[in-house]
């Protein structure tokens, strides 16, 4: 199974809004607060262009408003091709100004986190991580000390939307193993997240300056494959506005 994931930062959006679907023009309108709507648009934007470029298909506005992202109701998003489910499954994230987007093959369950590598305070510590990984935490200090908690934390995220619980689940009933293996290609090192006594979810993690990025799929997959959207089209429609 081949796992893909696109980040994107929000300079890349498509400004005219007009890749939106009418449905989706309208839940925009519904959210209040200017972060809310920007989040909501940085997911929206790159999910639609992971979801294109997986596919070889034009990231213009008119191929992207072909495409529409749902959620159902417990907020697990799906995509739509015309009204049609496609045979993909994603997560999405959005951190900073960025959104992240991995792509699976349907059936999968597939969870993706965005995290800012910074300093958390002890009461973080103990209100989101079990004993075992406290003392992994007490036995780091500085900067290691830092990508830890953000890395424990994101996998525990993103283990969360795979299983689709989301944060209703107290995250300290899992437990992440960062495994001591080799990087795989384009620098995606494996972790595993046990959610259950004898059930885990393996994932990959990898840093991209002050971010990581989390990628956790049930059953396995090989390490993420970035995809590339076609840029052409569209700025072909920007240089007419």
């Amino acid at each position: 199974m081949t796992l893909q994931w696109l980040l994107q930062e929000r300079s890349e959006m498509e400004p005219s809004l007009a890749w939106l679907t009418p449905l989706e023009r309208h839940q925009l309108a519904g959210l209040r607060f200017s972060k809310r709507r920007e989040d909501w648009l940085i997911g929206r934007w790159t999910s639609k262009c992971a979801l294109a470029a997986a596919r070889a298909e034009g990231t213009d506005a008119e191929a992207l408003a072909a495409l529409e992202i749902v959620n159902d109701s417990e907020g697990a998003p799906s995509a739509l091709r015309d009204g049609a489910p496609l045979e993909s499954a994603i997560s999405i994230s959005h951190r900073d100004g960025a959104g992240l987007c991995a792509v699976a093959p349907k059936g999968y369950a597939v969870g993706c986190d965005l995290e800012l590598v910074e300093p958390h305070g002890e009461a973080f510590e103990q209100d989101y991580f079990d004993a075992e990984e406290r003392d992994q935490i007490a036995r780091t200090s500085g900067a290691e000390r830092e990508q830890l908690v953000a890395l424990l934390w994101s996998a525990k995220e993103g283990a969360l939307k795979a299983v689709g619980t989301g944060l209703r689940r107290d995250t300290r009933e899992l437990h992440v193993e960062l495994l001591s293996e080799p990087p795989a290609a384009d620098g995606w090192h494996r972790l595993r997240v046990r959610v259950a006594e004898g059930d885990s979810l393996e994932g990959w993690w990898r840093r991209d300056g002050p971010r990581l990025m989390i990628c956790v799929t049930s059953p396995p997959s090989g390490p993420p494959v970035g995809v590339a959207p076609e840029r052409e089209a569209r700025a072909e429609s920007g240089a007419s506005d």
